[in-house]
């Protein structure tokens, strides 16, 4: 039978993993002016920050200024009069694909790390280290 430790270690780590990568979404901020977006239902007004998704359309009014910050932590401004369709990989990424061809690459590809792996690893580590911390008792709950 699992002891309550043991259950409350898992539940620790796992609520880290699954945390971690809720901090870091593709968001749209309207910075000034009329910012517009269309998620397939017509266009609203956004209103400070908002996240969004591939295929998304963001219209900025003259006057406006929007900023997409991607996922990977690439940003990018968008002035009128633009109209601008979310993409899957952000603009670095597609230029750092651009600027490397595989005859540059003489080493393989390794990847790069970018905030989602820094956050990922983090979270796992930390909740890692609650999760031991509770089964071997050293951290104890504040009620009797």
């Amino acid at each position: 039978m699992l002891s309550m430790k043991c259950v409350a270690a898992v539940s620790a780590f796992w609520l880290a993993l699954w945390a971690g990568p809720c901090a870091f979404a593709t968001s749209v901020t309207a910075e000034q002016g009329q910012v517009l977006l269309n998620t397939g239902q017509g266009y609203r007004l956004v209103q400070g920050s908002t996240n969004v998704n591939p295929g998304d359309m963001i219209v900025v009014n003259p006057g406006g200024m929007a900023r997409i910050t991607y996922d990977d932590g690439c940003v990018t401004d968008v002035r009128p009069p633009a109209v601008t369709a979310i993409s899957a990989q952000s603009p670095c990424e597609l230029k750092q694909q651009k600027q490397s061809s595989p005859q540059d690459d003489s080493q393989g590809d390794h990847g790069g790390i970018t905030t989602t792996h820094v956050v990922l690893g983090t979270a796992a580590i930390v909740g890692a280290g609650v999760a031991a911390l509770l089964y071997f008792g050293k951290l104890k709950p504040a009620s009797p």
